[in-house]
């Protein structure tokens, strides 16, 4: 059998980065925090969507650093990526923990102040939270893109460029589309005990995302 020619080669890295980076954009923990903070913020959609690019522009970023680096490096580079991933993943995890129990713990107020009848505000703090839901995914690289970079290392630096690209565009258009679907469907379905303890519910699931982050990012670590 022939090998296959520099173009159908090509072809081959471009559909592998292009689908591994849309099946990693699908997961929860690079779209739902930013939608749920937005919603307890009160941000717009046009904020959500920035900062969701924000977001995802750091990760891509260290994400093509570690892929880039595998493909100049070689191969048992991956298994120092696998370990990078593993300790960033650990990292991000733990601010995504502390940002869910400060929503956790203002949702508890909010239920006493209720409960009391006080009116009281206690507002999270914006800047804080903003940079943490950034530091986040920017702090955790995917390293399951690094084989498709390693086995098109060959094809130089031009074919490694252009995928570096289709990833980055394929895999932000994803997460904003997915973080504005769901910022809309949550606008048209309203669950009573949801909106009188929404801070609450935000800090558990965010507590749920990171502590799934940990364990996965652990376990990589393990492996």
């Amino acid at each position: 059998m022939a090998a296959p020619s520099a173009p159908e080669a090509m072809g081959v890295w471009v559909v592998g980065a292009v689908a591994l980076s849309l099946l990693h954009a699908v997961l929860p923990t690079h779209w739902l925090p930013f939608v749920l903070v937005a919603r307890a913020q009160g941000w717009n959609r046009r904020r959500l969507a920035a900062l969701v690019v924000v977001a995802g522009l750091g990760h891509l970023a260290s994400t093509l650093a570690l892929c880039l680096a595998s493909a100049w490096a070689g191969h048992h580079v991956v298994t120092r990526m696998r370990d990078a991933e593993g300790m960033g993943g650990l990292l991000g995890s733990g601010l995504l923990l502390l940002v869910g129990a400060v929503y956790f713990s203002l949702g508890v107020r909010d239920r006493e102040h209720a409960r009391g009848h006080h009116h009281a505000s206690h507002e999270t703090p914006e800047r804080e939270t903003t940079l943490s839901l950034v530091a986040v995914p920017t702090l955790a690289p995917c390293a399951e893109l690094a084989p498709v970079f390693l086995a098109a290392g060959g094809m130089g630096w031009t074919t490694l460029g252009l995928l570096a690209l289709l990833v980055t565009l394929s895999s932000l258009a994803a997460t904003v589309v997915l973080a504005l679907a769901t910022s809309h469907g949550m606008d048209h379905f309203h669950f009573h005990w949801l909106e009188r303890n929404e801070r609450l519910a935000i800090g558990l699931v965010l507590g749920l995302l990171g502590l799934g982050s940990a364990l996965a990012s652990w376990n990589s670590l393990a492996g």
